[in-house]
């Protein structure tokens, strides 16, 4: 997870949240529309990322100087489907031994 000053990559940049910053009442939830928009251009495959909700101030300690941030997160698991390139075949190899070592080809 990157921190919110960090810039987002793949799944993380392609969220956008209904709101920017909420306030929770203690002790009580708050539900926030996510829009994921994935490009055209999106690699095929696995695309981790996280929503994470920080708490603007930090709380507890900081009237005694020390100042501790909380956070949470959501956890996003996507998965772009499309054509994805095959591995590369390897055919007729063949090793020949050159002294201590051998050769490849």
């Amino acid at each position: 997870m990157r921190g919110p000053d960090e810039p987002r990559r793949a799944a993380g940049a392609w969220a956008r949240l209904a709101q920017e910053r909420v306030t929770a009442p203690a002790g009580g939830s708050v539900s926030v529309a996510l829009t994921l928009t994935v490009p055209d251009r999106a690699e095929p495959g696995d695309h981790p990322g996280a929503v994470v909700a920080l708490e603007d101030r930090p709380g507890g300690g900081a009237a005694r100087g020390i100042g501790v941030r909380q956070a949470v997160a959501a956890r996003l698991d996507l998965r772009v489907t499309g054509p994805t390139a095959p591995a590369p075949a390897v055919r007729e190899v063949t090793v020949s031994r050159r002294g201590a070592g051998a050769e490849v080809s």
